[in-house]
């Protein structure tokens, strides 16, 4: 009941900060050209692989730690803030270089004030993960709502009043102090901003992991932006990043609140003697049902979606959503492996998987640039399934989860799959087969589309319709059925469970970003 609630809690924040984020996406795009939001993906993009960095000294590992003292709090603090002010004193420094590289005037001055919100921004994240830890999803939620709210105001209040680049970097300094201050309330114990060290290698040990991950993964984020806006306009990078954002929408809305939850509760029930391999299994089969389909969606009608979402001025990017969602496909495995590995302990492994698919991925999408942005977006064909094949193998080493029991956790998502798109379909054939969609067509088709995988979920009977079912009636019953990073029961329980058993057979650098999505 309390993983449902923070499933809840956690989903319910990513709508509404999904919906800001779209709502300034789609106004912001009306207001600035693709050659100033181009600008501003290359400072971010920066900013993001600078703060990669930071990961050495995450405060994450206090999620993860079994039991927890005041000093490990104050060292995590200590150390990211430290780390925070070298970071932010190297990029100071080399500001002016990297403005003359791309020949963006504004981007000296949109880094250097992007590196103050960076420091404002690491005093709230000691806490940030104390609330996590705690599974205290309600506070977080106000917390990312609010200062996401405030971001997007700031944002579009500052485009329209014409500081063109420099909107983002502003709005990101009013988000980063609402967040500290928020923090603040829901944690005022200012104690844990004392220095102290005297945990440092606990945090380091556990940072140097992940650290690394985090480095390479930025790093296959943004090296191919680096290029792409070298070789090509820097209105080349804008186009590519608003087809990725529209492409990260069904991850940010569908996936974002059970990624947050996802390794805490997996280390939970480690912590309880369980075996992770049915949740885990159960899991893909979920993700896949709603993931899948979303994504199908997306590509079917990527042009109505690109005219309402950004406006016609952005309608170059059609080609680059749909094939970059077809990619995404090959995610749904990738999308809870760090939270195992984690979970596990085997931090070494998911270092290790990350030492070799991170470096494949950076070498193709950046020889795609060369080529253009429609080769850029279909390097993700091959990156993100080598991706997947390497963390599998790491994911063995712990799990006992082979390849037939992957295809099986996904069998029926994928026959919903096709129900889903077949909505869109009918309406594209109804059209003469083309994908040039009016918005109002658009949003009929996607409507059927709805409609058809509700029907396809019924006629599949997938596992997923009774988690529906008991997330709509969970707080009138005594007992419902655990969700899927529970342990499952047993077959005793089972026996007189008011909803049906689960089959136990359906019991990321990924390229989509580390949740630096753009806006």
């Amino acid at each position: 009941m309390r993983i449902r609630r923070a499933l809840l809690q956690a989903t319910g924040e990513r709508y509404f900060v999904v919906a800001i984020n779209l709502a300034t996406i789609a106004i912001v795009s009306r207001l600035l050209t693709p050659k100033e939001i181009g600008a501003y993906v290359l400072g971010m993009a920066t900013v993001a692989f600078a703060l990669a960095v930071r990961e050495f000294a995450t405060s994450e590992f206090l999620v993860q730690r079994e039991t927890l003292a005041p000093d490990d709090v104050r060292t995590s603090f200590t150390i990211q803030m430290g780390l925070s002010l070298f970071i932010a004193a190297v990029v100071w420094m080399i500001a002016p270089a990297i403005a003359a590289f791309y020949g963006a005037d504004d981007l000296e001055l949109f880094l250097e004030v992007s590196l103050v919100a960076v420091l404002i921004e690491a005093a709230s994240l000691p806490i940030v993960a104390l609330l996590r830890r705690d599974m205290a999803f309600g506070k977080l939620a106000v917390l990312n709502v609010s200062s996401s709210a405030v971001g997007g105001l700031a944002t579009c209040g500052l485009a329209w009043l014409g500081f063109s680049t420099m909107s983002f970097a502003w709005a990101l300094l009013a988000s980063a102090a609402t967040a500290v201050v928020l923090a603040i309330c829901f944690h005022p114990d200012i104690r844990i901003f004392l220095p102290s060290l005297k945990s440092w290698r606990m945090a380091l040990a556990f940072g140097g992991y992940n650290g690394t991950t985090r480095v390479l993964g930025k790093a296959a984020e943004t090296i191919p932006l680096f290029v792409l806006g070298r070789v090509l306009p820097v209105a080349a990078v804008g186009l590519y990043n608003r087809a990725s954002i529209l492409c990260l929408v069904p991850d940010r809305v569908l996936l974002a609140g059970l990624v947050s939850i996802a390794l805490p509760a997996l280390a939970g029930e480690l912590r309880a003697g369980h075996n992770l391999k049915e949740p885990y299994l159960r899991g893909i089969g979920y993700i896949a049902v709603v993931y899948w389909p979303a994504l199908a969606m997306l590509a079917l009608l990527a042009y109505p979606i690109v005219d309402l979402a950004l406006g016609p001025q952005w309608l170059e990017a059609v080609p680059l959503v749909q094939i970059i969602a077809v990619g995404y496909f090959f995610c749904v495995p990738l999308v809870l492996t760090q939270s195992v590995l984690v979970a596990v302990g085997a931090f070494r492994d998911y270092l290790t998987a990350t030492l070799i698919s991170s470096p494949f991925s950076i070498a193709v999408m950046c020889a795609a640039s060369f080529l253009g942005l429609k080769m850029l977006a279909a390097s993700y064909l091959i990156a993100l399934p080598f991706q997947m094949v390497v963390q599998q193998h790491f994911i063995r080493r712990h799990i006992d989860v082979q390849w037939p029991d992957l295809a099986r956790s996904v069998r029926s998502s994928a026959i919903v799959t096709a129900g889903a798109a077949l909505g869109p379909l009918l309406v594209i054939a109804g059209t003469g087969f083309s994908f040039e969609l009016s918005v109002p067509a658009g949003i009929g088709a996607g409507l059927l589309g709805g409609l058809c995988w509700v029907a396809a979920l019924y006629l599949t009977r997938h596992p997923f319709l009774d988690e529906i079912r008991d997330l709509i009636g969970w707080t009138g019953r005594a007992e419902s059925s655990l969700y899927w990073l529970s342990f499952p029961r047993t077959r005793e329980s089972r026996a007189t469970a008011p909803s049906l058993a689960l089959d136990p057979a359906c019991a990321g650098v990924t390229g989509k970003g580390g949740g630096d999505d753009g806006e």
